[in-house]
């Protein structure tokens, strides 16, 4: 059973802290997908833009989003992630604040492709 009570994660009576709220989780499998709130009008750094962390059932950290500009748009601005789901397709997906919707890879964290949904 998985709990959150802010930063905190709890799943078999182990907990994991984060410095940010979580805002939402996805458990497939042995994998747990989380989603860190970010705090408006705080200057953005690698910590804050990477907010999604992938974590396994004894919450070990898997990886951290790498939310670098794909290779075909290297001068895109990143903006943390506003929310995370899966698709039909099993697919990992992050949508940024400009409404980027980003394919991440599930296994490493990479981004794969994105499309604007705004």
């Amino acid at each position: 059973m998985i709990k959150v009570n802010k930063n905190v994660i709890e799943v078999n009576k182990k907990k994991k802290e984060f410095e940010y709220n979580i805002r939402k989780y996805i458990q497939r499998n042995d994998k747990i997908f989380i989603l860190l709130e970010i705090p408006m009008g705080i200057n953005l750094t690698r910590k804050e833009i990477d907010n999604i962390i992938c974590v396994n059932l004894d919450l070990d950290i898997i990886w951290i989003v790498k939310n670098i500009p794909l290779k075909q748009f290297p001068n895109m601005d990143n903006l943390p992630f506003e929310a995370i789901r899966i698709t039909e397709n099993n697919e990992l997906r992050g949508v940024d604040f400009y409404g980027r919707n980003y394919c991440i890879n599930q296994n490493s964290g990479e981004l794969i492709s994105f499309k604007v949904v705004k």
